[in-house]
């Protein structure tokens, strides 16, 4: 059984890195596009169609690429100055309720984002207006992958910090 869960971590793991990867990817692509479309319309008076559109569908998804990947790091945004007073116990206790709730909100977001999905591949959902038209269904897909996705590696830190908590926090 154990065996079986770390295989499924080291996938998850590869596969939130893989996220994070694609998402440095998408931010790069968004920033040459804004500034093609800044230049197209200050220089020629012609910006580049259905550019809002796709920083619309982009910015949720390149969002929720980041963040398993900073969940199995362990890097979230955190206040180390209370937080690093606090006995190993007390940090115990604090991931536990964090952690569960982020499954928990994670967990909720899939399974909320499922009928929101099917319901946009069933009726061809779209975003945009003329002659750009984006179809939602990716983004709503991808949002789903990541809350699940999510879900994993946020149970996964609740039992890290259970099993292996840090003897050492830094207090700024």
């Amino acid at each position: 059984m154990k065996k079986a869960i770390n295989t499924i971590d080291n996938g998850i793991k590869k596969f939130s890195l893989g996220l994070s990867f694609c998402a440095s990817v998408m931010i790069l692509v968004v920033m040459v596009a804004v500034c093609a479309d800044v230049i197209g319309r200050k220089l020629f008076n012609h910006p580049i169609t259905g550019i809002m559109e796709i920083i619309k569908m982009s910015i949720p998804v390149i969002a929720f690429f980041m963040v398993p990947w900073a969940t199995y790091q362990f890097r979230h945004v955190r206040s180390t100055i209370i937080y690093g007073r606090f006995s190993i116990k007390g940090r115990i206790v604090i991931d536990v309720i964090a952690y569960g709730l982020g499954a928990l909100f994670f967990f909720v977001l899939a399974y909320a984002t499922w009928p929101e999905l099917v319901q946009s591949i069933r009726v061809g959902e779209f975003e945009g207006e003329g002659a750009l038209r984006i179809v939602t269904w990716p983004t709503r897909f991808l949002i789903f992958v990541s809350g699940v996705v999510t879900t994993w590696q946020m149970v996964r830190c609740l039992i890290m910090s259970i099993v292996d908590p840090q003897e050492e926090v830094p207090v700024e």
